[in-house]
């Protein structure tokens, strides 16, 4: 992922339900993403020119067809909010060769809870078109500065959802097992 020390990054893996999740906002893009959901590989939002709120306390965007809410609870407690229309793909590498597909309105009503760059408790709504799916205590993490990790050689990959940021094609998966470790969100090796 290209260095962003402002970037600001929420992600949780449901295994249960087989669906996943992020959102990423560093200082001139904005990306947000579902995957596993709605029949679709990849729903996904992003925003090349979003800039980066002028302040603490100021974590809202407004743009044409997004608006997205970032408020700090407590200490280890944030809540986020979404309301988008995310552009819909079969073929997650159809988000990098040509960014075409179906629009679909995408909402978050989400709360982490959990140290940063530990394992948070995720609970809310995710909102895909008429569809209203509600989960609690599924695995998160976020961060504030700090680069997702990388994929480590082996892993299983379990999903894609690559994006073209400001510097760069990042590919994100879902890896892992079904082990203890669980899966979680990285930079496709």
């Amino acid at each position: 992922m290209s260095p962003a020390d402002d970037l600001l990054a929420f992600q949780w893996v449901d295994r249960d339900r087989g669906h996943a999740g992020y959102l990423l906002w560093a200082s001139g893009w904005f990306a947000a993403a579902v995957v596993g959901v709605h029949g679709r590989a990849l729903l996904q939002v992003v925003d090349l020119d979003a800039p980066r709120p002028p302040g603490p306390g100021d974590l809202d965007l407004r743009a044409d067809g997004l608006w997205a809410s970032v408020v700090p609870e407590e200490a280890e407690r944030w809540t986020l909010g979404l309301e988008a229309f995310a552009v819909a793909f079969d073929d997650p590498e159809e988000a990098i060769r040509s960014g075409r597909g179906d629009l679909v309105p995408l909402g978050f009503d989400l709360e982490w809870e959990g140290p940063a760059g530990g394992v948070a408790r995720v609970d809310g709504e995710l909102l895909v078109g008429r569809d209203v799916i509600g989960f609690d205590e599924v695995a998160g993490c976020w961060s504030i500065g700090a680069p997702l990790p990388e994929a480590r050689s082996g892993e299983r990959v379990h999903w894609s959802a690559p994006i073209a940021t400001t510097d760069d094609v990042v590919g994100l998966v879902v890896v892992g097992d079904d082990g203890p470790d669980g899966w979680r969100w990285a930079v496709a090796p």
